[in-house]
C-alpha cells in the first residue's frame, strides 16, 4: 500500500481538501453491467440517492440472514465471508459497502474460480456466509474432493433456476439449522426482488418484501393484463429502487420500461396460495416447438437424475417446420459411460412429447459461463448448432 501512495500520490494537500456538492438525483453514482447471459452486456446507470435507499433496505432484510454463534462471532475480530461474483456485478458493489458495516471480512480471489480452488478456500478459510450460482454448487457436492461445509451459517443460491435435486443435496451437506436460501433478483433493481423463504416449499426464490407487494406484478406477456391467481405463469414486472436506464441505450431502455414506469424483468415466474414465488425460465430462453414452449429446467430436472450425469443445459437449434428443437448439452461424471440414447429414453420415459430432445445430446467438458459465473447461453446454442450432436 505505501508503494502504491508513492507512485499514484498526486500532491495535493489533503488539509485542504473539501467534498464535491452534487445533485443526488441527478447524478449517476455507479454504472453496474447485467450479465450477458442471452444477449449483449448492458450498463444499468444507478443514482447515488437511489442506491443509498437500496442500502437501507437491504440492511433491513439482511437482519433475517444467520451469522451463527453470535457468542463465538463476539470473540471473533472478523467474520469470513466467501465472494465469488467478479467486480463488474452488483453484488460486489453492495459487498464493497456492506461488509465493514456488518463487521464481515471478504475471503476473495484473484485465481479462477474453479469448484475444486473454491473447495480449498472454503475447508481452509471457514466462512460462515457465501453466495454462489447452482453450477458452482453443483460442482461442489458432485466432486470428488472433499468439502466441508458446516462451517456456513448461512448460504445463498442465485444467478439462475435451481433444480430441486441440486437444493436438496446442498442441504444435506450444511448443519441442520442453516438455511439454504434460493434467492431472486436482478442488476436493474439493484439485487434482490423477493425474500428468501427457506422454510417454504422447495424450489420457492422468496417471497414479496416489506410493503413492495404494490410495486411487484406478474403480467401475461402477450396481452399485458396482470395475472392475479396463482399457479398461472407470467412475467415479473417491477416498481422497486432501481436503475434510470441503461446507459447511451436508449433503445434497450424504452424496450425495458412500460411508460408508468414498470419495470418488465423479461423472467416468467408463478406464486402459489401462501404468496411464495417459483422461477421458472427467462423469456428469451423458452423454447418453442411448434405451438408449445418448452421450459429447459424442466427437462435439465429430469436428465440430471441420471447417475452419470455431472451437469446439464438444455438449448435449441431452428427447424424449419417445427420453429426449434430442444438440445441437452451435457457434463458427464468422470468415469461415466452414460450415452446419448440413455438421455433420450429417459426424457421420453418422464416428458410429454413436446419436451423431447428431438435436437439431441451433446456431451462437453464443461459448460461455458461469461464473465459473472452465469451460463453463456449464446455460445452454448453455438455449440449445440456446430458440434455432434447425437
Amino acid at each position: 500500500m505505501k508503494r502504491f501512495i508513492e507512485e499514484y500520490d498526486d500532491g495535493d494537500d489533503v488539509t485542504t481538501f473539501e467534498p464535491l456538492d452534487f445533485d443526488l438525483d441527478r447524478i449517476y453514482g455507479w454504472l453496474v453491467s447485467t450479465g450477458g447471459t442471452t444477449g449483449m452486456i448492458k450498463l444499468a446507470a444507478l443514482k447515488h440517492r437511489t442506491f443509498f435507499k437500496k442500502m437501507r433496505e437491504l440492511k433491513t432484510m439482511f437482519r433475517f440472514f444467520p451469522r451463527g454463534d453470535e457468542e463465538e462471532n463476539q470473540n471473533r475480530e472478523h467474520m469470513p465471508v466467501l465472494h465469488l461474483p467478479p467486480v463488474q456485478w452488483i453484488t460486489s458493489f453492495f459487498g464493497a459497502l456492506s461488509s465493514p458495516a456488518m463487521r464481515l471480512t471478504k475471503v476473495m480471489t484473484s485465481a479462477p474460480t474453479t469448484t475444486e480452488h473454491v473447495i480449498d478456500i472454503i475447508n481452509k478459510y471457514r466462512p460462515v456466509m457465501a453466495m454462489m450460482g447452482p453450477s458452482m454448487a453443483a460442482g461442489i457436492i458432485k466432486s470428488e474432493k472433499e468439502c466441508d461445509l458446516t462451517c456456513f451459517a448461512t448460504l445463498t443460491l442465485l444467478g439462475a433456476k435451481v433444480h430441486k435435486d441440486i437444493y436438496l443435496q446442498l442441504k444435506k451437506r450444511l448443519r441442520p439449522e442453516v438455511p439454504l436460501h434460493d434467492a431472486y433478483g436482478q442488476t436493474e433493481n439493484l439485487g434482490p426482488i423477493l425474500t428468501p423463504n427457506p422454510t417454504g416449499p422447495v424450489g420457492n426464490c422468496g417471497n414479496c418484501p416489506f410493503d413492495w407487494q404494490k410495486n411487484i406484478k406478474l403480467v401475461d406477456p402477450e396481452t399485458g393484463t396482470e395475472i392475479k391467481k396463482p399457479y398461472v405463469k407470467g412475467e415479473m414486472w417491477t416498481k422497486l429502487t432501481g436503475f434510470s436506464e441503461y446507459y447511451n441505450n436508449p433503445e434497450e431502455t424504452a424496450n425495458a420500461l412500460t411508460e408508468d414506469g414498470w419495470y418488465k424483468t423479461g423472467d416468467i415466474l408463478y406464486r402459489d396460495e401462501e404468496g411464495n414465488y417459483y422461477f421458472v425460465e427467462r423469456i428469451k430462453m423458452l423454447i418453442k416447438y411448434r405451438n408449445y414452449h418448452v421450459v429447459p429446467p424442466e427437462v435439465e430436472a429430469v436428465i440430471l437424475e441420471h447417475p452419470g450425469v455431472h451437469y446439464v443445459s438444455v438449448t435449441s437449434i431452428p427447424h424449419e417446420e417445427d420453429g426449434e428443437h430442444p438440445v441437452a448439452c451435457v457434463v458427464k461424471k468422470d468415469g461415466s459411460n452414460v450415452t446419448a440414447q440413455e438421455i433420450k429414453d429417459l426424457v421420453a420415459s418422464k416428458l410429454s412429447d413436446s419436451q423431447q430432445l428431438r435436437g439431441g445430446v451433446v456431451f462437453i467438458d464443461e459448460i461455458p459461463l461469461t464473465s459473472v459465473g452465469k451460463i453463456a447461453y449464446n455460445k452454448l446454442k453455438q455449440i449445440a448448432l456446430t458440434a455432434q450432436r447425437e
